[in-house]
């Protein structure tokens, strides 16, 4: 048995015209997608910074939501600030309920569950974890 070497070869892939083609029809695709993308992102951000002339930086630190009575008289002023914090707030509250939950569920499952009882909740969980949240929103 010799211990030699073989020479190593190149690897040619020659693609066929439908293969071409196809490749074609998806980058176009996708570049189409990333400029729309790119679009929408630019539209946002121009439209954005007109809050921002208009209010300041108030608009983000500021707290009320006053829309004026549509006269020179009593200026709108607008702030989300509350509502940054409400959201901040909302979602710790919900994290430290779910968080806890979650792990021992999890622990429950995988250490202390009969296998009568394992194989269905697992299934179910994966079943709710496939739902997007937005669905559970829907519902209420």
């Amino acid at each position: 048995m010799s211990e030699t070497v073989p020479a190593q070869r190149d690897i040619v892939i020659r693609r066929g015209t439908a293969d071409k083609v196809f490749r074609t029809f998806i980058a176009s695709g996708a570049m189409l997608s990333l400029v729309v993308l790119g679009l929408i992102a630019g539209f946002l951000l121009f439209r954005g910074f007109e809050i921002f002339k208009d209010f300041g930086l108030s608009f983000i630190t500021g707290t009320q939501w006053d829309a004026g009575s549509g006269d020179a008289s009593a200026p709108a002023k607008f702030g989300i600030a509350a509502m940054l914090v409400g959201s901040v707030v909302t979602a710790v509250i919900a994290l430290c309920v779910a968080v806890p939950f979650a792990i021992a569920v999890s622990l429950f499952l995988e250490y202390y569950a009969p296998h009568f009882i394992r194989k269905p909740l697992t299934a179910v969980l994966d079943l709710v974890a496939a739902i997007p949240s937005v669905i559970y929103g829907i519902w209420g």
